[in-house]
């Protein structure tokens, strides 16, 4: 590669994520993860560094990666609307798929990717990373949030609405009775 390459994420107890690299003159520096996007060049050399980060692949315009992107947006930016939901509850995107577009990107053609699918956490406590994530479709992931109410019956737990579908109710009749202290 011509240029630098990302060794590994530096643990300067910094807010902002910064990077160890190696550029081809042999200089070994820490930068942060703004200066790597924006410009990229050894402190020592100025060589143009050519990391994971700035590595060109075309894709910017497409579907996936503003999934990627937002994705990204919801676990780490503080000031996403969506943050308070994600990564102020603590759910966080692997390193993996953070540092990686490319990454996230193979990751999700092996795994049922397709247009009009959307990736889902199975478990909803749990980190965007390969083993709790899935592609699926709007109404199967509007069957798995945090605020589906789940009802118990001889053995048996669904939303509200599947409930009511299985068993002939409108989704609001049973909410209302069970408001009203029903069981």
């Amino acid at each position: 590669v011509n240029g630098s390459i990302i060794l590994q994420r530096a643990n300067t107890g910094k807010k902002q994520v910064e990077w160890v690299c190696k550029c081809k003159c042999g200089n070994i520096f820490v930068t942060r993860y703004e200066h790597l996007k924006r410009s990229g060049h050894c402190p020592k050399c100025g060589r143009l560094s050519q990391s994971a980060l700035t590595q060109k692949h075309g894709k910017y315009k497409t579907k996936l990666y503003s999934v990627w992107v937002q994705i990204r947006q919801r676990c780490n930016n503080c000031k996403c609307k969506s943050y308070p939901n994600y990564g102020g509850r603590g759910i966080k995107i692997c390193q993996e798929w953070d540092e990686s577009f490319l990454s996230f990107e193979e990751w999700a053609l092996n795994n049922g990717y397709a247009e009009g699918l959307s990736i889902d956490r199975i478990d909803n406590n749990g980190n965007y990373e390969p083993g709790n994530c899935r592609w699926t479709t709007d109404f199967v992931q509007s069957r798995n949030k945090r605020n589906n109410h789940m009802i118990t019956y001889n053995g048996e737990t669904l939303t509200l609405t599947d409930m009511a579908i299985k068993y002939g109710y409108e989704p609001k009749v049973i909410d209302k009775r069970l408001r009203t202290g029903w069981t």
